[in-house]
């Protein structure tokens, strides 16, 4: 993981790295890795979970990259989450969520830089949190609508976006549990109207994905 500010990388010696709760990663490959500075060693999470970094120090940051790993191009992430604990909001704050990523096929490179955003209140930080999703991201999904029974969803009604990994959130779901969604306002609705949420790479029209 690499962490740039003003175009210059920033230096994470000192900081530590613990994985979020549910992630699984092999001996030899834990997060701690990911932060070391040193390309040829690798982070692995088998559910792609992640990881929070503490640094040493506040630190601002405005962009972000990655180096492909030693192995298994099919691996490395084509989209994640990154947020940032603003210690004057007492929260955390989403600073990017890129998705449809094309890292490179070259092992141990370095992607493109990715832009984050903070907003006006936010100071520097000491802890950040990623998010390693397996697949397209999940900060944005589409959600499908059916006035039948026939489980076809084949009717596009919005989007479904999440606040991030422990943003503030109304609702809570387990990674790999069905969740229950709603309730949803309408008009005239019916118990025969309902919505599903697919991934953003699907068309309702396929009438497959579900999340």
């Amino acid at each position: 993981l690499a962490l740039y500010f003003n175009g210059t990388r920033l230096d994470l010696q000192g900081a530590t790295a613990t994985p979020l709760p549910g992630g699984k990663s092999p001996p030899g490959e834990g997060p701690e890795l990911a932060i070391d500075g040193w390309k040829i060693h690798k982070f692995l999470d088998f559910f792609g979970v992640g990881f929070e970094a503490r640094l040493a120090a506040p630190t601002r940051i405005d962009a972000v990259s990655y180096f492909t790993a030693n192995d298994a191009p099919r691996r490395d992430p084509v989209a994640f989450m990154l947020e940032a604990f603003a210690v004057a909001e007492n929260r955390w704050t989403l600073l990017a969520a890129p998705s449809k990523l094309s890292p490179p096929i070259a092992r141990l490179t370095e992607t493109e830089r990715m832009p984050c955003t903070l907003g006006d209140e936010a100071g520097n930080e000491t802890s950040y949190m990623l998010g390693v999703p397996r697949g397209d991201t999940p900060a944005i999904t589409t959600i499908c609508w059916e006035h039948d029974a026939l489980g076809n969803f084949q009717v596009p009604a919005g989007t479904l976006h999440f606040a991030g990994l422990t943003g503030v959130q109304d609702q809570y779901c387990s990674a790999g549990a069905a969740c229950d969604l709603g309730p949803i306002a309408g008009f005239n609705l019916s118990t025969d109207d309902r919505v599903v949420a697919i991934s953003s790479e699907g068309l309702c029209s396929q009438g497959k994905g579900y999340i």
